[in-house]
């Protein structure tokens, strides 16, 4: 009667003599085990007659069993002789280049190049993996049956290839999430949500310069006599007359892409060829930033539906338009026209 052994590979088998047992070779890996890996009653988690805890056992349960992943962490090679090299230096230098692209990833990527990060370091990830994978499943001799690394090495690579997928898994879920430090959580605007705006004639809008006058204000005011000579003429007519809408204070949150209307509070006004921007407002020494975002054209190529790009909570929007009475009588040049933002339906 024979005593079952457990190998440091996980293969339990049984090997000839009684009591703690002969020396026997291991079927999976081809290794002489001897008593010492026997598994007596009372050893294990205490019941008696239990196996050993073995983590090469549960490791084996969970990976080896499965092809898939027994071919990625090249389980199906256990069966030649393992070699003599070290191999602790080169995983561990894969296992730092993968946390460097992990690291990069977080730290270095802009917002603007947000997809063309995360594809790069996809790519990376893979070349990484595959390259682990290669050193593992490496062997060496005329006929590949001696393996290239000592069987700590190999089993130092899979818990390297462990934590290069468990990295991967997470930066992937946080990236999802929207939770990496160059990604923005942007809420949804709710149909009900209506920022104002107010409308004023160009040439009357804009603040005279002055000494303490902001360098928005001094913007604004280059702004009109741009938009005065491209026009040719200040006074467009009574049918129709140049209007600078801006919203009355910033978004105050990080919204998503959303569509939206711009509804003057009196019916007789139509708002007529717009041209928006979202604006963050400069400092003293710096000039605002202008982002122009697109229309939401219909067949003629008219429409006052804006397609308002990711509004920052310190933006806010800007809308050069004609706005038109429908009696054709001039606007009230002093009274500013309110307008509304609205979510289309």
């Amino acid at each position: 009667m024979g005593t079952v052994v457990t190998c440091g590979c996980g293969e339990r088998f049984e090997v000839p003599g009684g009591g703690a047992g002969g020396p026997g070779t291991c079927p999976g890996c081809g290794e002489t085990v001897g008593a010492g890996s026997v598994a007596g009653p009372g050893e294990g988690d205490g019941r008696p007659g239990s196996p050993p805890v073995d983590v090469d056992s549960w490791w084996r349960s969970l990976v080896a069993d499965r092809p898939p992943l027994r071919w990625l962490y090249a389980h199906d090679l256990d069966g030649r002789v393992f070699g003599a090299n070290n191999g602790y230096g080169p995983f561990t230098t894969l296992a730092t280049f993968a946390l460097g692209q992990g690291a990069a990833l977080a730290t270095m990527a802009k917002a603007q190049y947000e997809s063309l990060a995360l594809a790069l370091y996809a790519l990376a990830s893979l070349l990484t993996v595959l390259w682990i994978n290669a050193m593992l499943r490496a062997t060496e001799g005329s006929e590949g049956r001696l393996r290239a690394f000592d069987r700590p090495s190999i089993r130092y690579g899979r818990w390297v290839m462990s934590w290069t997928l468990l990295l991967v898994v997470v930066l992937a879920l946080m990236a999802n999430l929207r939770l990496l430090p160059f990604q923005t959580r942007r809420a949804p605007v709710d149909a009900a949500m209506v920022f104002h705006a107010d409308a004023q004639k160009l040439s009357l809008r804009a603040p005279q310069e002055k000494a303490g006058g902001t360098a928005y204000d001094r913007d604004k005011k280059y702004m009109d006599a741009w938009l005065t000579w491209m026009t040719g003429s200040e006074h467009l007519g009574a049918a129709k007359q140049l209007y600078w809408i801006e919203q009355t204070g910033t978004f105050g949150q990080d919204f998503q892409t959303y569509t939206a209307e711009l509804k003057p509070r009196s019916t007789e006004i139509t708002i007529m060829q717009p041209v928006a921007f979202l604006v963050r407002r400069g400092s003293d020494a710096y000039r605002p930033v202008y982002r122009q975002i697109p229309l939401a054209l219909t067949g003629d190529g008219e429409s006052d539906r804006l397609i308002i790009e990711e509004p920052n909570r310190d933006e806010f929007l800007v809308v050069i338009a004609y706005l038109r009475r429908a009696d054709g009588k001039l606007f009230d040049a002093k009274e500013p026209i309110e307008v509304s933002i609205v979510r289309s339906k």
